[in-house]
């Protein structure tokens, strides 16, 4: 079973659709527990939820086979849903070139994406 983690505005939506296709939920909160009757669980979640900085959306971590699982679940139930998939890894090392600045912040070319890193750290 894949178990995930939310967190954020869109929490209980989120949670409900999670747990009607399978999903068990890892460290629900207190009104998550008190709404869906959960108990409390700290398990280790194959999938992490929480909003975007801007709470336009969310971000969803995770190993590949729950964050698949989560894409198709969002694509079926929210016909308007956008998903984008990264090219990198979250976790990854990659070998990058200093191509500009933009706001504090360094522009890193590695290849299949443009990153940000803080000019002054």
């Amino acid at each position: 079973m894949l178990k995930a983690k939310v967190r954020g505005i869109y929490t209980t939506a989120l949670t409900k659709l999670l747990i009607e296709n399978g999903f068990e939920i890892i460290d629900p909160s207190k009104p998550i527990r008190e709404r869906f009757g959960l108990a409390e669980n700290t398990g280790f979640p194959n999938l992490k939820i929480k909003d975007r900085f801007d709470r336009q959306g969310v971000r969803a971590i995770g190993d590949r086979k729950a964050i698949d699982r989560f894409r198709e679940i969002v694509h079926h139930s929210l016909e308007d849903a956008i998903t984008r998939k990264w090219p990198v890894s979250l976790d990854g090392i990659y070998k990058g070139k200093i191509t500009g600045e933009t706001g504090g912040f360094l522009l890193v070319d590695i290849g299949d994406a443009v990153g940000k890193l803080p000019k002054y750290e």
